[in-house]
């Protein structure tokens, strides 16, 4: 019989529920960031089931036969006028469409990305483009929804991560 898990571990898997907010307040912003790190399997992995709620096999299956292509990807949206090729970069993964590269994107780069979601998409007026997947694509995203909510924020005196937050919610 294998031994029982630590309190330490069972802490650990617990904070994978919901790993925005971690019992220490740092949670899977912070633990995927800098880009100076490594960027894990388990970081992407972990992106995916909080963008989605889920995660498929054929998820996995794309992580673990991309990693490379992620990690190029998350490098490159570093770079200034490198954003919407990082973009399309993870867009071309199988299983990764827009809302989850934003998604990975924002969390290793929170000070240049915002995650796309509906209900974002609702509070900014975007009536005829409401959905992640209907009319939008890198270039749009970039230079119509980034800016949108970097308006925002510079409105209300918080920063992007924060603004996406308040527009989620």
């Amino acid at each position: 019989m294998p031994e029982p898990f630590s309190s330490e571990e069972i802490r650990q898997f617990l904070d994978c529920y919901n790993p925005e907010f971690r019992g220490n307040g740092n949670g899977l912003f912070s633990d995927c960031s800098p880009v100076e790190r490594e960027i894990r399997k388990k970081d992407i992995a972990l992106i995916y089931r909080w963008k989605l709620g889920r995660i498929r096999n054929s998820d996995v299956e794309a992580i673990n036969n991309n990693i490379e292509q992620f990690r190029q990807a998350i490098r490159d949206a570093n770079i200034a006028g490198s954003e919407v090729n990082a973009i399309n970069q993870l867009i071309a993964i199988n299983g990764c469409g827009l809302a989850v590269a934003s998604a990975i994107l924002s969390v290793y780069h929170p000070e240049k990305f915002t995650i796309i979601d509906r209900r974002v998409l609702q509070e900014l007026g975007f009536q005829e483009r409401r959905s992640e997947t209907t009319g939008w694509n890198a270039d749009s995203y970039w230079r119509e929804f980034v800016p949108r909510v970097l308006e925002f924020a510079e409105f209300h005196g918080v920063d992007l991560r924060t603004a996406d937050k308040i527009l989620w919610g």
